[in-house]
C-alpha cells in the first residue's frame, strides 16, 4: 500500500475548510473537578483513613463530605474546599492541626 506524502491526503483542516463558520465545533476548556473522591484525595497528598476523615470531619478540621445516590453510599468532597483546607495546612507548622 503506497501512502501519498505527509500531509498530502487531500483533505482540508475545519479552520481552512471554515475559517468564519460560527458553527466550528470546539473542545470545551478544561476544568478541574468540582468533586473529590477518596482516590482524588489520595493522588493530592491525602492519605488518612476513612475513619481518620470522618474524626477530623466531626471535629470541623477537614471539608465535610457529600452523599452522592439514594443509598448516600459514594461520597465526594468539594474541590474548592478541599483546596482550601490544603492551602491552610501549608501556612501552619508541622505540629499544629
Amino acid at each position: 500500500m503506497v501512502f501519498p506524502p505527509s500531509g498530502h491526503w487531500g483533505l482540508m483542516s475545519m479552520e481552512k475548510a471554515m475559517p468564519n463558520s460560527p458553527e466550528k465545533p470546539s473542545a470545551p476548556p478544561l476544568k478541574s473537578p468540582v468533586l473529590l473522591d477518596r482516590g482524588d484525595l489520595h493522588r493530592r497528598g491525602i492519605k488518612a483513613s476513612r475513619s481518620t476523615l470522618l474524626r477530623w470531619e466531626a471535629q470541623g478540621a477537614f471539608p465535610r463530605r457529600i452523599r452522592l445516590g439514594a443509598s448516600g453510599r459514594t461520597v465526594c468532597w468539594s474541590a474548592r474546599q478541599v483546596d482550601e483546607y490544603l492551602a491552610g495546612l501549608s501556612g501552619k507548622g508541622e505540629g499544629d492541626q
